[in-house]
């Protein structure tokens, strides 16, 4: 009660109005402290969309032999390879929601670090929902847009 004395006499305020700001400052340095924990004591199996992500393409890359047999009839039915890209001139569209680093770095006017933030910005956000979502990520303007439009998709 000494403290909550000293904040009104102090800040000229009334018995309530300190009491609100003794609960504030209870609330900020509560949430700061969880914050900390959270930064400071996270799991190492914390669930992330970069770590799956980079699961799948090791198992995307990883050859197993004992899978296939000998008369070249796989026992599950994933390929055995991943599937190449196709090349540009074929007018397949990229999807933009499940497109890795490299397919977005084929596309035109896209380099390494638009990729990652493309990536960056769908692990944060989901999903694109329609094409001009795109110019939510910076570094993508309007003209940018118009020259990707036609080579991706959002299905």
């Amino acid at each position: 009660m000494r403290v909550l004395y000293r904040i009104q006499q102090v800040f000229h305020l009334t018995r309530t109005e300190a009491l609100t700001v003794l609960f504030l400052t209870g609330l900020f340095v509560g949430g700061m402290g969880v914050q900390y924990y959270r930064l400071h004591h996270a799991s190492p199996a914390s669930f992330t969309y970069a770590h799956l992500d980079s699961l799948f393409r090791q198992a995307a890359a990883y050859q197993d032999t004992s899978m296939v047999r000998t008369d070249s009839t796989r026992t599950d039915s994933l390929p055995a390879t991943p599937a190449p890209m196709p090349p540009a001139s074929q007018k397949k569209k990229v999807n933009i929601n499940t497109a890795d680093r490299e397919a977005l770095i084929a596309l035109p006017g896209i380099g390494p670090r638009l990729a990652e933030r493309i990536l960056q910005y769908r692990m944060q956000h989901g999903a694109f929902m329609r094409v001009e979502d795109l110019m939510r990520v910076r570094g993508i303007g309007p003209r940018k847009l118009e020259r990707l439009r036609p080579l991706v998709s959002v299905q």
